[in-house]
């Protein structure tokens, strides 16, 4: 009788609720992950450090980034190094697509998070840079911008 006393018939055990609270954290779980911010974790713009090489931060490290894929002149690194300061000022949040790393320098393509358009891409496009070969493509590949790849081949 006093054993009886103990169990109460209100507490879900193994065969009662247990699968309904598994249900509710799957739920819990998948609201969270689905409505964290996408910005939450980019990296943000310190400084612009010259035509292709940006600043960049994450709350608690910085780093160095180097634009990939493309080729800038000497004679048009100032007017690529006003363009990218333009379109990144301080505090600008970005994408980053790594692609390597040469001398602790990260190579990668980087992009504002309010736009899709690769700033590489966009410099190629400005007439500051030329597309050149980007790390892991095959020897002597060149990607060039996306307005210049023919549509269904060589006609």
């Amino acid at each position: 009788m006093r054993e009886q006393a103990l169990i109460t018939p209100h507490a879900p055990g193994p065969a009662q609720g247990g699968w309904q609270n598994d249900l509710i954290a799957c739920v819990l779980a998948a609201l969270l992950v689905f409505s964290w911010p996408s910005w939450a974790g980019a990296a943000e713009v310190q400084q612009v450090r010259g035509a292709d090489l940006l600043q960049l931060g994450d709350g608690n490290r910085s780093y160095s980034v180097e634009l990939v894929c493309l080729r800038i002149d000497p004679d048009q690194r100032p007017a690529a190094e006003a363009w990218l300061r333009e379109r990144l000022p301080r505090r600008t949040r970005v994408n980053l697509r790594p692609m390597g790393q040469r001398q602790g320098v990260l190579l990668a393509r980087v992009s504002r998070l309010d736009s899709d358009s690769d700033l590489s891409t966009g410099l190629i496009a400005a007439g500051l840079a030329r597309p050149d070969s980007c790390p892991g493509d095959p020897i002597g590949a060149v990607v060039a911008p996306e307005e210049d790849v023919p549509i269904g081949g060589a006609g």
